[in-house]
């Protein structure tokens, strides 16, 4: 049997790092499971990579440790102490963020340690997973608030104790809206307007204001950050610097657009009227597409009659998606109008439906999301956006707790088109969803027996031995060989499930750590 290389994109990283390839070493004891000696080899390549350099820098060992890292699976936590005790930083926070992750305990968090840390890419991108897991305490956030050296680490952490609504002395951020870095002044700004406050109020938007009229190309990134925040959360208040952005024909095009599209989505009185002037002067094809999704997006803020130029295009998908526009704007469903165009597969629209899916009524939120996943293409790496997009869609549907969501996942895997299967598959492993296993169950017999199915089926496996079922094991054993996989993160995952399920991971661990590494 040979294995195919998995081409899904997970959230941190972990799909880059599980591709790249290398082959383990021999196992370092010899036994009669030439299985759980090859994980072993797997393990110990990684804790070796770890004793003389930072674990991003191994060759192997970034790719063995996010995969252990998502494994969800506790009981990896000694190989990640291991981490913790090394004597280089960056391995100390690594071990640190995905102890904390793994079992939801914030006192696993040593806020002294990224405090004391004098890279600040290293810091904030732990700030940022501690915060997004909703692994770090308000207590450990107040001192980096206090303590953290960097000030976009003390605005990351004010910003999270604000929207916690526990932000007790707000003189920081109006200190913070006088840093030196334009970043900084942005989010401190955006978050003394989540909330109403006369003085503050007028304090942010006269800073945003003041970086906006600077027209400084640089900033255009932060800001368009910001754009997407205001959307997002709906943030009122930010209403008059959004406008600023938006009518500003000096601006960056793309933030302009990215502007007019909040304005409209925050009910902006101007709203309307920057769209159809932008419209009205807009030739280039492209941009007439995206502004064409905006008004889509916001059909019910506009007036049916400002499509018109839009429907002149010289582009054939920007009249198209004016006339649906039209039709929203008088009040029809175009629900089915856009799952039709979806299935054109245009990539700049379904890359707008995966966003746009996360806004909308629950009825087209299901019918896109599952007309996306029904868009993967055959996996043959011609068109691989079509199959990342489709896995990422089957992973929102699945995370919604709406029962016809799950329905739609259990149609998707029955799939006849085997790339929707493996798309689906993948979106299913990368869910956090429970009772996984009853999707990939009835659909297992047909994709571990046939080799069309076999990235399916690796998927497929890695779902059944998270939740403990044994079914997976002769497969994880021929994952973990290699096949033609040569992802070493990916083997190693599959290598740790397979002691799991055959109740070796004491064996494991002991042989491993034991190891002079």
């Amino acid at each position: 049997m040979t294995i195919k290389p998995i081409r899904s994109c997970w959230a941190i990283t972990l799909i880059s790092a599980m591709l790249c390839g290398a082959a383990a070493r021999p196992a370092l004891a010899q036994t009669k499971d030439v299985t759980l000696d090859n994980a072993e080899g797997l393990l110990s390549l990684a804790l070796s990579e770890t004793k003389d350099a930072p674990v991003m820098q191994g060759r192997n060992a970034a790719a063995i440790f996010t995969a252990l890292r998502i494994s969800r699976d506790v009981a990896v936590l000694p190989l990640f102490d291991r981490l913790r005790d090394s004597k280089f930083t960056e391995n100390q926070i690594f071990g640190m963020v995905a102890t904390a992750i793994l079992t939801k305990d914030t006192s696993k968090v040593d806020a002294g340690l990224l405090v004391n840390t004098s890279d600040p890419s290293m810091v904030g991108s732990a700030i940022a997973s501690l915060i997004d897991a909703g692994v770090i305490s308000n207590e450990q956030l107040q001192r980096l608030v206090t303590d953290a050296p960097d000030p976009a680490h003390r605005v990351m952490a004010a910003g999270e104790l604000n929207k916690r609504k526990i932000l007790k002395d707000r003189t920081v951020l109006k200190m913070l809206l006088a840093s030196s870095k334009d970043m900084v002044r942005h989010y401190a700004a955006a978050t003394m307007l989540e909330q109403k406050d006369d003085g503050e109020n007028d304090a942010a938007l006269k800073a945003l204001n003041d970086m906006a009229t600077r027209h400084d190309l640089r900033t255009a990134p932060v800001q368009a950050m910001i754009l997407v925040k205001a959307q997002k959360e709906n943030l009122v208040l930010m209403t008059p610097w959004v406008t600023l952005i938006a009518r500003d024909e000096e601006n960056d095009e793309g933030l302009r657009l990215t502007a007019v599209s909040t304005l409209l989505t925050l009910k902006g009185p101007d709203g309307p009227q920057v769209f159809t002037d932008m419209v009205q002067k807009q030739k280039e094809p492209i941009q007439q597409v995206k502004l064409g999704l905006i008004a889509l997006e916001n059909a019910d803020r506009l007036k049916p009659a400002q499509m018109e130029p839009l429907e002149r295009s010289k582009s054939a998908l920007a009249r198209t998606i004016a006339g649906i526009a039209r039709k929203a704007a008088e009040g029809g469903d175009v629900t089915n109008d856009l799952v039709r165009l979806i299935r054109e597969g245009h990539p700049i629209l379904l890359n707008w439906a995966v966003v746009y899916s996360d806004r909308c009524d629950p009825d087209r939120k299901l019918a896109l999301r599952t007309a996306i996943v029904a868009q993967a293409s055959i996996v043959d790496e011609v068109r691989g956006g079509d199959f990342e997009r489709a896995a990422l869609a089957a992973q929102k549907l699945l995370d919604d707790p709406s029962p016809d969501s799950r329905k739609a996942v259990q149609t998707l895997v029955k799939s006849e088109n085997r790339a929707v299967v493996e798309a689906t598959l993948s979106g299913i492993l990368r869910s956090t969803s429970e009772k996984q296993s009853e999707l990939v169950l009835p659909v297992w017999e047909t994709i571990s027996h046939s080799a069309a199915y076999e990235p399916s089926a690796n998927f497929g496996a890695l779902i059944l031995a998270r939740e403990g079922h044994k079914e997976a094991l002769p497969w994880l054993v021929s994952m973990v060989q290699g096949g033609k996989t040569q992802g070493i993160g990916f083997r190693t995952l599959a290598g740790w499930y397979y002691a799991r399920l055959s109740g070796q991971t004491d064996v494991l661990l002991k042989r491993v750590l034991e190891t002079k590494n």
